[in-house]
Formats: C-alpha cells, sequence, structure tokens
C-alpha cells in the first residue's frame, strides 16, 4: 500500500492477448484495474496496443465499457 504522490499519474495496463482472445475476461480486469485506482489519477491502456487480429467487437466493447466506467 502506501501513499501515491500527490500529482503523479500511474498507467496501468491490460494485457493485449486478453483482449485478443476473451472479452469478457478483458473487461473483468479492466474493472479490477480501474477499481484498484479508484481517486488516483490513472492513465488506462493495453501492455503492447491492440494485437494484430483483435477483433474489431473486442475494442468497441472495451472501449464502451471504459467510457461508461464510474466505479
Amino acid at each position: 500500500a502506501g501513499m501515491w504522490p500527490e500529482g503523479v499519474a500511474a498507467q496501468g495496463n491490460l494485457d493485449p492477448l486478453l483482449l485478443k482472445t476473451d472479452i469478457d475476461a478483458a473487461l473483468a480486469r479492466a474493472e479490477r484495474i480501474l477499481s484498484a485506482w479508484r481517486g488516483k489519477p490513472f492513465i488506462f491502456n493495453l501492455g503492447h496496443g491492440v494485437s494484430q487480429h483483435t477483433p474489431v467487437a473486442h475494442v468497441e466493447r472495451l472501449s464502451a465499457f471504459l467510457r461508461a466506467y464510474h466505479g
């Protein structure tokens, strides 16, 4: 635990392979990431960007989830 420095943002990531292969698990992991950083400056991203052949529908669902998330 410990204190997070004032004014410092963290950048966390979601495994792009998870997004590619299992959208339900990816959304559950995204929720856990966002929940863990609730109330702190945080930038959500994918670990290495969107992998080739990731279904567009998976990216759309993750994007919609992130936009709608209110924790």
